[in-house]
């Protein structure tokens, strides 16, 4: 049962209690007058003061009707509003930005289209700012190598050079390298057996190439090498060399630095 159907309950108790009330009073009130008012009429004469007295004792007066309280009503909870939600605004993660790669005036770009594989062409000559220029290269070969190789020789006047290394910057993601060793002084690399001496001290090489300093870069992916010779104190000494790699035609290079 509900709050105010017991409320309601109450309120007709006490309404029927004060009406059971009233109907006594008045019954009391009937019958305590009858006798009062002979006893008036019979010694009116005598008494007036008396019987003043007991018709004024005798007046009923009207018991005071409750008034009901109120039946209390529920409140209705106010039915909420949508709230608009605000998404947060997704920060865009920056991107990354390749290092630059050595920086050079007159870029010398030998496209390695123009040599066969297994070719001996020499490059076109061009003149440098730097002390070595590129008398040969590239030579490309094929490989199924993932690291990117570049052997390479370091010559002045006929004799190989030592103390230089080769330097370069992969683009698109920046990645840095450069030779693990410098350049050794004489033709201390080659691309297979470097050579073979039979018994009258004669020296046979079987290897494709030779060189005296190699870059071996431990990546392989489609994209553009930027590459330079570096002298014994770090700086350039050659032009850059702008080498571009497909990840699906791997191959490796062969170059010749002379001055």
């Amino acid at each position: 049962m509900k709050r105010w159907q017991v409320l309601l309950l109450v309120i007709m108790a006490l309404l029927a209690t004060l009406l059971f009330c009233g109907v006594l009073a008045i019954s009391r009130a009937v019958f305590s007058t009858s006798p009062i008012s002979v006893t008036t009429e019979a010694n009116a004469q005598a008494e007036p003061n008396i019987a003043a007295t007991r018709i004024a004792q005798a007046t009923h007066t009207p018991t005071p009707t409750r008034t009901p309280t109120a039946t209390a009503t529920d409140t209705p909870v106010p039915t909420a509003t949508n709230t608009r939600v605000v998404l947060d605004t997704a920060t865009p993660t920056p991107s990354r930005t390749p290092t630059p790669g050595p920086t050079a005036t007159n870029t010398l770009v030998v496209p390695s289209s123009g040599y066969s594989s297994g070719g001996n062409h020499p490059a076109p000559t061009a003149t440098s700012r730097y002390p070595y220029r590129i008398a040969k290269g590239p030579v490309t070969y094929s490989t199924t190598n993932y690291f990117f190789v570049i052997l390479a020789q370091v010559i002045s006047g006929g004799v190989p050079q030592p103390g230089y290394k080769l330097k370069g910057t992969f683009s698109p993601s920046g990645f840095n390298f450069e030779s693990q060793a410098p350049s050794c002084p004489d033709l201390c690399k080659a691309s297979g057996v470097e050579a073979i001496t039979d018994d009258n001290g004669n020296v046979t090489y079987f290897g494709v190439q030779k060189g005296n300093v190699v870059f071996e870069a431990p990546i392989y992916e489609t994209g553009t090498w930027s590459v330079m010779l570096v002298d014994p104190n770090g700086q350039q000494a050659s032009e850059v060399l702008t080498i571009e790699t497909n990840i699906d035609d791997r191959q490796w290079f062969y170059y010749e630095f002379t001055r």
